[in-house]
């Protein structure tokens, strides 16, 4: 099948081939991947697309241009009747960037460089990543008053405690959670009112 970036500017005109050709090229620097192997789902590239939508809308706005928020509007319009099930909670949310896997050394092929086993940090990656995002917004807030760098915005918060805990599992692999559940009342006693008691076992 031909690649996605072909396919786009097939469909844009030539001033914008090697724009698209660039942030193509961008996004795979900044992701190790290019969108065709985003491992995604059709559901999330539809709530992506919509956010891009609003943003559009914004901005139509803001230079003026009526007719071209409309148009977006009207793509928000084609996308939420494609996908009617989706809740304001989903459509909030933005994907994060993490931060890339270190590189296995030649001596170690199978372990990390910081030692631990590649299978058991991939188990913690995935615990860590399936988790619920409102929960993670919850500890950014904790880990916030705690005195913690995190901008109050749910993609800065997602991101913040993903590459937090990520960091945790590649220096103690499943035992992250021990690491973060003794973090975790640190947090508190700087912040005794926290209603955020424990790391809860359902993601």
């Amino acid at each position: 099948m031909t690649r996605i970036v072909e396919r786009a500017k097939a469909l844009l005109p030539a001033a914008l081939h090697a724009v698209v050709q660039a942030r193509m090229e961008e996004g795979r620097e900044k992701y190790g991947q290019e969108l065709d192997e985003w491992p995604g789902t059709p559901r999330r590239a539809a709530i992506m697309r919509l956010q891009e939508l609003l943003d559009g809308v914004n901005y139509a706005l803001f230079e003026g241009d009526d007719e071209g928020a409309q148009a977006d509007a009207a793509q928000t319009a084609r996308i939420l009747a494609r996908w009617p099930d989706l809740t304001p909670e989903e459509m909030g949310v933005r994907e994060t960037t993490l931060p890339p896997i270190p590189a296995l050394s030649a001596d170690q092929p199978t372990y990390l460089s910081l030692g631990v086993p590649l299978a058991e940090y991939q188990e913690a990656e995935q615990e860590i990543l399936c988790w619920n995002p409102m929960d993670m917004a919850r500890f950014a807030h904790l880990w916030r008053a705690g005195g913690h760098d995190i901008a109050p915005k749910m993609e800065a918060e997602l991101g913040y405690m993903n590459r937090h805990f990520l960091g945790m599992a590649r220096q103690h692999g499943m035992k992250w959670r021990e690491v973060a559940s003794a973090e975790l009342k640190e947090m508190q006693e700087r912040r005794a009112a926290s209603t955020v008691q424990e790391l809860p076992d359902d993601q």
